[in-house]
């Protein structure tokens, strides 16, 4: 079988892009380009220790045994082969294997559990102890093949810290190896970080080009550990030392491609991605791929002063389904080319476009529009995004779109 390297993109004339599934990702698995949403794994200490009530068991001493062959363990984690006691449980506890001043009200707690014969793991208990509050419920269960098991549980308490997690209802006469055991400060799992080590929110999306650090601290994330939108306060920004106009300068060509998901209609103007100067007229200086209350996509570019903006090629959008767009800008013919789904949609020429940003206070934000007279949050999810420095051609268009077409079922 061969490897996988994700989709089959252009990337000639490429600036800056992102994807959020580069190949398969979700709430347990990091992929190239998307670690996982930024997280730490700070409350469990290093040196933990696995414990476990009740006598030792007639085959085996309770306790655990750190594994150190990599075959043995789940994708390379800590892992420990733990033997049950009578009580057929094991928790970390106390201050060595806890953090009591990391506080916060809700939990999550999980770990990579397989048992020593492989047999499938369908029913077990994960117990969260709040200094107030012992709490025991089913954990939720996750196949990770090959015998490997992710068991997990959320629970919110009302006292600030943990003091203890772990199981119950193992099988007695069998021993788990348990790999990778995290324990965060948010109400789903997340991809795996060590322990006493964490994942910033300029880590968690990874730009195409490894040039721009990509700020999701304003973004939520939903249930499958994805990037969300959601309409009130979400947006992406890149930090202030990236700047498109280093990479093609005002007025050049350019090409911007994006595959959104709007979760409701536009009762208001917005952008799906904007290059522009910080909260000033006219709206937008600069470019981008907008929304406009129409239902509909557009390309918005400023003049060269700029003292106004035009809204070119509008692209009528549904919602609750994905959609390919692209927008290609000619600078010396002015001329707009607009693709919906692969397809070319709509062209436009007027030799008096043109764009530019300002050279003070330019920010690019996704999902984001702060100008005045524009709403400025959209609720939808933006998956994939990509500018490039050039007129990407029809043939280039469809290459992208057929690298994400079925994935995203357009």
């Amino acid at each position: 079988m061969g490897i996988h390297r994700g989709p089959n993109i252009v990337k000639d004339n490429l600036v800056f892009g992102y994807d959020t599934g580069y190949g398969v990702a979700d709430n347990s698995t990091a992929t190239r380009f998307y670690p996982g949403e930024n997280t730490t794994n700070n409350t469990i200490k290093t040196g933990y220790a696995w414990n476990g009530d009740g006598s030792n068991q007639s085959f085996a001493n309770k306790g655990g045994t750190t594994i150190t062959n990599n075959s043995l363990k789940y994708n390379g984690y800590d892992t420990v082969l733990w033997t049950p006691g009578s009580s057929l449980n094991c928790y970390l506890n106390s201050t060595p294997d806890l953090d009591y001043n990391d506080s916060s009200t809700i939990w999550t707690f999980s770990c990579y559990i397989k048992r020593d014969d492989g047999a499938a793991i369908t029913a077990l208990s994960v117990y969260m102890y709040y200094p107030n509050g012992d709490g025991s419920a089913s954990g939720t269960i996750v196949d990770c093949g090959n015998g490997w098991y992710r068991v997990s549980r959320t629970r919110t308490g009302s006292n600030s810290y943990i003091s203890l997690a772990g199981f119950t209802g193992f099988t007695s006469g069998h021993k788990y190896y348990l790999s990778g055991v995290m324990l965060t400060k948010n109400n789903h799992t997340v991809p795996y970080v060590n322990v006493q080590s964490s994942r910033s929110s300029t880590q968690s999306l990874i730009d195409l080009k490894r040039t721009a650090d990509i700020d999701v601290s304003n973004v939520s994330f939903d249930s499958t550990g994805q990037p969300t939108f959601d309409g009130t306060n979400d947006r992406i920004s890149l930090t202030d030392n990236f700047d498109l106009n280093d990479h093609f300068g005002n007025g050049g060509d350019f090409s911007i491609e994006a595959i959104v998901y709007m979760r409701e209609s536009a009762s208001q103007n917005g952008g799906v991605l904007t290059n522009q100067k910080y909260q000033t007229e006219p709206d937008p200086a600069g470019f981008g791929l907008a929304i406009r209350s129409a239902n509909t996509y557009c390309l918005s570019l400023t003049n060269s002063t700029p003292t106004s903006y035009q809204s070119l090629a509008s692209i009528p959008f549904n919602v609750n389904n994905y959609h390919h767009i692209v927008y290609t800008f000619k600078s010396s013919t002015g001329n707009v080319v607009a693709y919906s789904n692969g397809s070319q949609y709509s062209t436009v020429t007027n030799s008096s476009y043109s764009w530019n940003i300002p050279t003070d206070s330019t920010r690019t934000y996704i999902g984001y529009n702060p100008q005045g007279g524009w709403g400025n949050y959209i609720n939808m999810d933006i998956p994939v995004i990509k500018v490039y420095n050039s007129v990407i051609t029809e043939q280039e268009v469809n290459q992208n779109f057929n690298a994400y077409k079925n994935r995203f079922n357009i």
